[in-house]
Formats: C-alpha cells, structure tokens, sequence
C-alpha cells in the first residue's frame, strides 16, 4: 500500500496545472459554420399536387430543410382538411411539413 501513496499523490497534485493548460481561448476559432446552423431556417417548402384522398395529399416535394429531408414524393395529412378545397391533381403550391407521432403533417397548404 505504500508503494502506490507516492505516486498516487503525485498524480493528485499535478492535476491542477494539467487542467489549466487543457484549457482552451476559442476567441480565435472561426465560428460561422456554428453560427450559420443556429439560424432559424425556412420551413416552407413547395410541392406538386400528385394525388388528393380525403385529407390526405401525395406531394412530389423539394427538400423539406425544417426536417433534413431531400426532396422526394410523400403522402401528408393536412393539419386543416380544408386548405385542400379547390385544390387538384398538377397544382403547385407551397406548405409547411413537420412530423407529430410519427405522422406528416402539412399545413398552411396554398397554391402557387
């Protein structure tokens, strides 16, 4: 036991000036990469009407940024069934997209 006390000790002593060289200044980091992705993004996207189904609408879509989606063809359930009225098949519109347990919604679907 007391060839380990030494060493042990030692060991505990020296931490403290470790710590201060592990220390790091960032006023010197570029920080714009960080800074750009905090930015609040655009969550509209826009789509083309490829199927309507009671309140459901198929969107041949671009990306969805707001949810780290490229663009595809995706179902949505519309949050408000009736943004879908006087809307068809080849429409372009515009719309927001989130995801709620597990669901896609849209809303704040109008044409373009």
């Amino acid at each position: 036991m007391k060839s380990l006390t030494w060493p042990l000790l030692a060991a505990l002593l020296t931490l403290p000036a470790l710590a201060d060289e592990m220390s790091m200044s960032h006023s010197g980091m570029d920080h714009s990469a960080m800074q750009g992705s905090m930015q609040p993004t655009d969550a509209a996207s826009h789509g083309v009407i490829r199927k309507i189904d009671g309140n459901k609408l198929t969107l041949k879509h671009g990306p969805l940024t707001n949810l780290g989606m490229p663009a595809m063809t995706m179902t949505f359930e519309a949050v408000t069934p009736s943004e879908l009225n006087g809307l068809q098949v080849g429409d372009k519109v515009r719309f927001t997209a989130r995801t709620e347990n597990s669901k896609l919604l849209a809303e704040g679907i109008a044409k373009e």
